[in-house]
Formats: structure tokens, C-alpha cells, sequence
């Protein structure tokens, strides 16, 4: 009689373990899929907010490479000295890297963190 009811509690258990398993496997993908949608999002919307920047100024040096030009009276000139302007701004935005981009990123990273 004790072993029957020991066997049968044995099964429940058994059972009752399985059910905590699955239950959790089906939180964590729903998880799983809560912060691949997120992400996927956010990075669509960086990736559109970036393109229309990146079209602004293409444009935006376009201009003042046709101004310049018409200044000067040459427009390779003015198309020279945009991109000499360009590559200053990549230069220090290269060298001021960790200042601009590293260092917000990190404080954003870690504020998630804290919070979860």
C-alpha cells in the first residue's frame, strides 16, 4: 500500500516536472521573441533615420560643392573642398570616437542593465 502510493506520488511528480519544464520553455522563447522583435525595430528604425540623414547630407554637400563652384568659377573646386571638409569631419570624428559614440552607448547599455 505505501510503496503503490510512494510509486504514484513518484508519477504525479514526474508529471507535475514536466508540466514546470514545458511551462518554461515557453516562457523563455516567448521571451526569446519579446527581445528579437525589439531589437529587429529598433534597428529598422536606426537603420531609416540613418539613411535619411545620410541622404540629407549627400545632398546638403552637393549644394555647397555647386556654390563653392559657382564662387570660385570652377566647380571641381568646390566639389574638392567639400570633400576636404568631409574628411576633416571623418578625421575627428574618428579620433573623438570613444567621446561620442563609445562612452553614450555604454552608460545606455548599463542603465538597461539596472533596470532588468
Amino acid at each position: 500500500m505505501a510503496l503503490e502510493n510512494i510509486t504514484h506520488n513518484a508519477k504525479e511528480l514526474k508529471a507535475q516536472m514536466e508540466n514546470v519544464m514545458s511551462d518554461n520553455m515557453d516562457y523563455y522563447k516567448l521571451l526569446g521573441f519579446k527581445i528579437a522583435a525589439k531589437t529587429a525595430t529598433g534597428l529598422t528604425k536606426i537603420l531609416i533615420v540613418a539613411l535619411a540623414c545620410l541622404l540629407i547630407v549627400f545632398f546638403l554637400c552637393l549644394a555647397g560643392g555647386f556654390a563653392l563652384g559657382e564662387y570660385w568659377g570652377n566647380n571641381a573646386y568646390g566639389f574638392l573642398t567639400m570633400a576636404g571638409i568631409i574628411l576633416v569631419a571623418l578625421i575627428l570624428f574618428l579620433a573623438l570616437k570613444k567621446f561620442i559614440v563609445d562612452r553614450p552607448i555604454l552608460r545606455i547599455l548599463s542603465e538597461i542593465v539596472k533596470e532588468d
